[in-house]
C-alpha cells in the first residue's frame, strides 16, 4: 500500500517499481474505521506483554512459526537477531498495531486511487501462490489488475512459492529490478 501511494504522490521520484508479492485490496474492506481505532490498544497489549514476560517467550516463537508457514527456507534470521528483536515489548504492539490499522491503509488507498493516477513507468508485480488458500486465482487476479495500473507493467507468476519471495527466490526479485 505504502509503495504504490508513494507512486501515486511523488512520480517524479519514481522510475519504476518492483512489487514483491503486495497486499491487494479490490473493494473496500468492512470495518477499516473501527479497526483502525484499536490501533493503541494493541500498542497498548504490545507493552503489557513485554511487562508479563509474554513477549520474551512468545515473540520468538511466533516468528518462528509464522516463518515456516510463508517461506520455504523458514527462519533464516541468526537466532540471536531474532531474540534481540521478537522479545521486545514495542516490536509485538507494532505488528498487533499494524493488523488493526491493514484496512485502514488499504481504504486509505482505495481512496487515493481515485485522485491521483499511476505514473506511467515500468511496474513488475511478483505473485506468489505457494501459501495462499484455494487454488489462488483471486490472489493471481488482484496482482493482475495491479500490474495493469501501469501501460508498462508486468506480472509473474510464482505456483509453488511462498510470501517471502525475496528470501525463496531473490533471483526472481533481482530480475525483476533488472528488466526496469
Amino acid at each position: 500500500f505504502h509503495a504504490e501511494a508513494f507512486a501515486r504522490l511523488y512520480p517524479g521520484l519514481l522510475y519504476g517499481m518492483v512489487l514483491v508479492d503486495p497486499s491487494a485490496e479490490q473493494d473496500v474492506p468492512r470495518h477499516a474505521r473501527r479497526l483502525s481505532r484499536l490501533a493503541p490498544a494493541a500498542r497498548f497489549a504490545g507493552r503489557a506483554a513485554g511487562m508479563t514476560g509474554i513477549a520474551r517467550f512468545a515473540g520468538p516463537r511466533i516468528r518462528s512459526l509464522v516463518m515456516r508457514r510463508i517461506s520455504e527456507r523458514g527462519d533464516v534470521a541468526p537466532p540471536e537477531f531474532t531474540r534481540a528483536v521478537y522479545t521486545r515489548a514495542h516490536v509485538l504492539g507494532a505488528l498487533l498495531a499494524e493488523n488493526a490499522e491493514y484496512r485502514q491503509a488499504a481504504a486509505d488507498l482505495l481512496g487515493l486511487r481515485e485522485s491521483a493516477p499511476f505514473p506511467d513507468v515500468p511496474l513488475q508485480v511478483i505473485t506468489a501462490l505457494g501459501d495462499v488458500r484455494g487454488d489462488g486465482r483471486d490472489w493471481e487476479r488482484a496482482h493482475a489488475d495491479l500490474a495493469a495500473l501501469s501501460p508498462r507493467g508486468g506480472q509473474t507468476v510464482l505456483p509453488r512459492t511462498g510470501h517471502l519471495v525475496q528470501i525463496d527466490r531473490p533471483e526472481v526479485v533481482a530480475e525483476a529490478v533488472e528488466r526496469l
